[in-house]
């Protein structure tokens, strides 16, 4: 008989967590799969998605929508992990003009919640700009990952117009007297002064 001393090391704390990060590029959303492991100091881990080719990086990039399993092997040990890809739509952008002075903004896709710049300026998650003069206005939309996309519309600018005369005759043409262009301004109050400025 013969005894022998060995001194093992403890077992390696092997237990992958996998982060999904959604990213953007132009307006398509992307994503980079990035994988941890408990232990730090452990190195040279051979990790593989859906059973294919083994790599020791421990991101996966552009990862296709849908459910996966990573597998993570290290001296004999293997662990897997499962997780799924959210399928997100590209940003979409479109622009109305219904109403006077009026634009009427909407995106889809991406991941909202969205936020809009009229010609530069920041109106949050306002869906609707009202203008001030005639032109052509660059809309951009920004969602909640950083993905952006921009479109352009031009849009007439309606002022008040105040007629200096009414006929009112009852022959259905101009007989009552108002501003004209009012539907692009929701809050207008109208008041009339005589020569002595009296209401």
């Amino acid at each position: 008989e013969q005894n022998v001393s060995v001194t093992l090391q403890a077992p390696v704390p092997l237990d992958p967590q996998v982060e999904v990060m959604y990213t953007c590029i132009g307006n398509s959303s992307s994503n980079e799969v990035i994988i941890t492991v408990t232990d730090p100091s452990i190195t040279d881990v051979i990790y593989s998605l859906d059973g294919g080719p083994d790599q020791f990086e421990t991101v996966f990039v552009d990862v296709a929508p849908g459910p996966h399993t990573i597998t993570a092997s290290y001296e004999g040990c293997v662990r897997t992990i499962d997780f799924e890809i959210d399928a997100i739509e590209p940003l979409e952008l479109s622009l109305a003009n219904e109403e006077f002075n009026l634009i009427e903004m909407s995106a889809v896709g991406g991941v909202p919640p969205y936020t809009y710049y009229v010609n530069g300026e920041y109106v949050g998650d306002d869906t609707t700009y009202r203008i001030q003069e005639t032109g052509t206005y660059e809309v951009v939309v920004v969602d909640a990952k950083g993905c952006e996309n921009r479109a352009s519309i031009f849009v007439e600018f309606y002022d008040i117009e105040i007629p200096n005369f009414f006929t009112p005759d009852g022959d259905s043409n101009n007989d009552v007297w108002g501003p004209g262009n009012s539907e692009a301004y929701p809050s207008i109050k109208t008041r009339v002064y005589d020569r002595y400025g009296r209401v």
